[in-house]
């Protein structure tokens, strides 16, 4: 199972989902309920194939060869999950950004939008790219000036994802459409997708993965290709 809080979770199950999607390349997120051992991560990836990466929540206190090792093995980055996971201070995730650096990763964030305006004039000046988790965690009713600001700094990428993490109705999400609609008109090119599968700690019914991308291709019309595939293949070299 790629993760011990849900046993149906297992490499088989979303293997069967992306087949129905028509996922043939991805990412897999290790996730906050794996701490920061990477080891069932890799078993899965060993599962799902070549065209298949990863992202970890990484032990820094880990040597630069052991993280080349986790590299060469088919992490590309690392998560700061400051939701669920360890709350880092600015100053460690710069140490961590410098270390990472060498070994072509990016970050990818998990915070809430109040905590994205704490650091989003910092996050500018790390020397690797960003990732920022839905949306943001961005709800319909904060402020995109300082989001849409470093997206336009070049080194900045948004997930168009779990619209149902920030929402505050039911599907289809009426209240996060304009928001959709904005990122991906502002900047298509630095948006990407992701299932959020298996859709962990939610309450209530549980997502249909093929409706929630469809939603998305209405969303994002003309350019839903280029997210879906293009941009990935180009960010994350598969």
């Amino acid at each position: 199972m790629l993760s011990p809080a849900y046993p149906d979770a297992t490499e088989s199950a979303y293997l069967e989902l992306a087949k129905k999607l028509g996922i043939k390349r991805g990412i897999i997120v290790q996730a906050s309920t794996q701490g920061k051992d990477p080891k069932r991560t890799f078993e899965a990836l060993d599962k799902l194939g070549s065209n298949f990466r990863c992202v970890g929540e990484i032990d820094f206190t880990l040597s630069d060869k052991d993280l080349a090792s986790l590299a060469q093995r088919g992490m590309i980055g690392c998560r700061i999950n400051h939701k669920s996971g360890e709350k880092l201070e600015w100053d460690a995730i710069e140490r961590y950004a410098r270390r990472i650096d060498s070994l072509g990763w990016h970050m990818d964030f998990y915070i809430s939008a109040k905590m994205f305006q704490n650091w989003a004039h910092k996050m500018v000046d790390l020397p690797i790219p960003i990732v920022l988790d839905h949306f943001a965690m961005h709800g319909p009713r904060d402020s995109t000036a300082s989001l849409l600001k470093l997206i336009d700094k070049g080194n900045c990428w948004v997930k168009i994802s779990a619209p149902y993490r920030i929402s505050k109705e039911p599907f289809p999400y009426a209240d996060i459409e304009p928001l959709a609609k904005t990122l991906i008109k502002h900047a298509p090119e630095r948006m990407l997708w992701a299932t959020d599968w298996p859709h962990m700690r939610i309450e209530g019914a549980m997502p249909d993965d093929a409706q929630l991308l469809e939603l998305f291709r209405n969303w994002a019309g003309s350019k839903a290709d280029q997210i879906l595939a293009a941009n990935p293949a180009q960010f994350y070299s598969i």
